[in-house]
């Protein structure tokens, strides 16, 4: 026993008494990091769920915001693709008129729309004009038409914290998207035969008369 306690003072014992401890440490070091971790990642999980919980509480009911839309009160930029042609609506609509640029390849036209008819703008006098829309399908400018054609689909909802897509589909075909924020429509996307229709909105309800 003697010689047994003596060991321990020698260099040998004493190296094997300090490798005994800094395992021990370490053995402590790595139970404590694990235990924070799984900790932090618990709580990580907790808060996104928290922030995804009240995002989706934050959400307008779709069916209001597609109303403050077809009040027709926003500025909008229209995008219509067709092959290699190209064609943008960029302007405002506000109490029944609609005041905007339209931009091709070629040309670049101002032109207003009230009661009355569609108007060419050139510097200080208007023409009445009747190829505003080319050989567009005037019914997919006409924001009221897409909804009442969307109506007839049915759509699936994906929610990405303040961002909102509603998936319109027909035979599981995907033929159009809506985009939202927490309060307004933000954009509509679809396709037709080969033409692809972009409209995107914004300031909805906060435009003032239009004046010319």
């Amino acid at each position: 026993m003697k010689e047994h306690n003596e060991f321990w003072h020698t260099e040998k014992g004493k190296s094997i008494i300090k490798l005994i401890c800094w395992g021990i440490f370490i053995l402590l070091l790595i139970v404590f990091t694990s235990f924070n971790n799984k900790k932090n990642t618990e709580s990580n999980t907790n808060d996104n769920n928290n922030v995804n919980e009240v995002k989706k509480e934050d959400y307008k009911e779709y069916s209001l915001m597609i109303n403050d839309l077809l009040a027709g009160n926003y500025e909008y930029k229209y995008v219509i693709s067709k092959q290699n042609i190209k064609i943008i609506f960029s302007g405002i609509k506000a109490f029944g008129e609609d005041i905007g640029y339209r931009e091709t390849s070629d040309k670049i036209i101002k032109y207003y729309i009230n009661s009355e008819g569609i108007w060419q703008i050139n510097l200080d006098n208007k023409k009445l004009i009747s190829d505003l829309y080319l050989d567009i399908d005037s019914n997919y400018l006409n924001i009221e038409q897409i909804f009442s054609k969307l109506n007839s689909y049915l759509y699936e909802i994906e929610e990405n914290f303040d961002t909102r897509t509603i998936i319109y589909k027909q035979n599981d075909i995907e033929i159009a998207q809506v985009i939202t924020d927490l309060e307004n429509i933000k954009s509509i996307y679809m396709v037709v035969d080969d033409t692809t229709y972009e409209w995107n909105f914004t300031k909805i309800g906060e435009c003032s008369k239009i004046e010319i």
